[in-house]
Order: C-alpha cells, then sequence, then structure tokens
C-alpha cells in the first residue's frame, strides 16, 4: 500500500515569513511543510529565527519534512548540519547540468560524501532536476553515486518542446530514486507564472501519474512548490490571482489562496497515492 504524504513548500510566502507559512499548513490539515531556500537560510543565519520556527512547529504539532537547499552542492557542508539541527528528514538540492558535464567527479565526490553524512543521520539527500536539464548526464550523476535519491520536480521535467522530455523519461531512468515531488500547474497558457502556476488546465494528467506512482509502491513526499515568479511586484502577484477560487474561507492573500489552492487541487488528484487522501470537509 502507497504512503506517500502530502507537503507544502514555504516558498509562495515572502522572506521573513515563515511562521505565517507554517500556521496556514496547519490550517491546511497537513503533516509539515518543505522549508523553502529563502526561509532555510533565513534560519540558518539568525538563531532568534531559528527558535521561532522551532517553537512554531511545536506549537502546531507540524513538521519539517524536508529543506530546500539555498546553495548548490558546494554548498551542502553548511546545508546538513542545518538541516539535522532543525530535524528534517529530506534535503532538496540542485546540481546543475553545466556543473555535472565540467566538473561530475567533484560533484560525484561531494554528493557521496554528504549522503553518507546525511544516511548516518537518518536524513535522506535528494538532487532535483533543473528546468533545463538533459536526461542523460543526469542519470549519469546518480549512477556514479548509486544511494543517492532524487526530487522530481513534475514541471522541470515536463519539456517535450525544448527537450523532448516529460517526468515520464525521469520515473522509467530514475523512478526508483525519487523520495520527493514537486509539484505546480503546468499550463501553458500562463508560462508567464513559471513555477508559481496554479493547478488546473494542466498538460499531465496527475491521477493517472498517482496510478502510476501507486503501482511503483511511491512512499516518499508529494510537495507542492507554488513559488512566485521573481519578475512581479507585489501588486501584480496580487492581480495575477486575483481570480483564484479561494478554497478556504478564511484565505486572505494571494500566499493563502494559491498555497490552499495548490493543497486541495493535488489532495484530490492524488488521493489514490496518499495516505490521507481527500478530506471529508
Amino acid at each position: 500500500m502507497s504512503a506517500a504524504r502530502l507537503s507544502l513548500s514555504t516558498v509562495a510566502f515572502r522572506a521573513g515569513e515563515l511562521v505565517p507559512a507554517l500556521e496556514w499548513a496547519a490550517r491546511l490539515g497537513l503533516p509539515g511543510v518543505e522549508v523553502g531556500s529563502h526561509h532555510a537560510e533565513e534560519l540558518q543565519r539568525s538563531p532568534e529565527a531559528a527558535r521561532e520556527a522551532t517553537t512554531a512547529f511545536q506549537r502546531l504539532g507540524l513538521r519539517p519534512l524536508s529543506v530546500h537547499a539555498w546553495t548548490e552542492v558546494e554548498g551542502l557542508g553548511e546545508v546538513c548540519p542545518f538541516t539535522a539541527e532543525l530535524g528534517a528528514g529530506l534535503i532538496v538540492v540542485h546540481c546543475p547540468h553545466e556543473a555535472i558535464v565540467t566538473g561530475l567527479e567533484a560533484q560525484v565526490a561531494a554528493l557521496r560524501r554528504w549522503d553518507g553524512w546525511c544516511r548516518e543521520r537518518g536524513i535522506t539527500l535528494t538532487v532535483e532536476n533543473a528546468s533545463r536539464q538533459p536526461l542523460a548526464p543526469f542519470v549519469e550523476l546518480f549512477q556514479a553515486v548509486p544511494a543517492l535519491a532524487m526530487t522530481l520536480d513534475i514541471k522541470h521535467a515536463y519539456k517535450p518542446e525544448t527537450l523532448g522530455l516529460t517526468h515520464a523519461d525521469y520515473l522509467r531512468e530514475l523512478g526508483d530514486r525519487v523520495a520527493n515531488l514537486h509539484l505546480c500547474g503546468i499550463d501553458r497558457s500562463r508560462e508567464e507564472l513559471g513555477d508559481g502556476c496554479p493547478p488546473g488546465r494542466d498538460a499531465v494528467d496527475w491521477a493517472q501519474l498517482a496510478a502510476d506512482l501507486a503501482a511503483r509502491g511511491y512512499a516518499g513526499l508529494a510537495t507542492v512548490e507554488l513559488a512566485y515568479p521573481e519578475h512581479l511586484s507585489g501588486g501584480e502577484i496580487e492581480r495575477a490571482y486575483a481570480g483564484l477560487r479561494p478554497v478556504a474561507p478564511d484565505a486572505e492573500g494571494a500566499s493563502q489562496r494559491l498555497s490552499a489552492w495548490g493543497v486541495e487541487f493535488f489532495r484530490e488528484k492524488l488521493a489514490g497515492l496518499l495516505t490521507d487522501g481527500p478530506r471529508a470537509d
């Protein structure tokens, strides 16, 4: 039986808004969150912010399920100890295509070292596919680090027009390595919203994906990751999401509306994969 857990990345909330993000995740009935890269860096730099976050996690009965690194592989010496101290069970880090093809041995050496370090402490180190990530070199990286796990970003993988790839190709080659999914909308008519695109009119059949993953016995995280486009101002962001139907009656502002919509959408579409399925309320 599958035992995947639904999670929410805090990246939909701005820097300095981690505690409100945690309070909202608890309101949405989630078991925990992925601490987004900007929030993770804030906690790593500020002991006071880290104490406030730890208190909030305990108060809300919420877990830091994963941490998105604020660095690439070269910074794992900071990221991994921070993650262990926070008590999270999984790390997401990027290993860019350029770093793989020009410095594979160095990337492999660092990943082997920190993967072993994490495993000794019960932490899963994952490398996430980037949005312009050719498949063959990425597979070569994983072949060189046999125990390494993967975060599969579905939107980053869905590049039939430019790379001739979709998430199905990644699952075919690396499906047994996937421990975390990143989920957002994949709507070519709203590409200006990037990774902040609300799901609903998507190129991917999410129910079919859930069935395929359930057949594999997938038991990792399914993380809703909706990040605001960096090129939009605060007012432009509010206008971009103004028509988004609120699924939580008390949702206020774009961050709450967007994250609530994403969580409820994927909770329904991935119901056959998740431990809790759709909520009765």
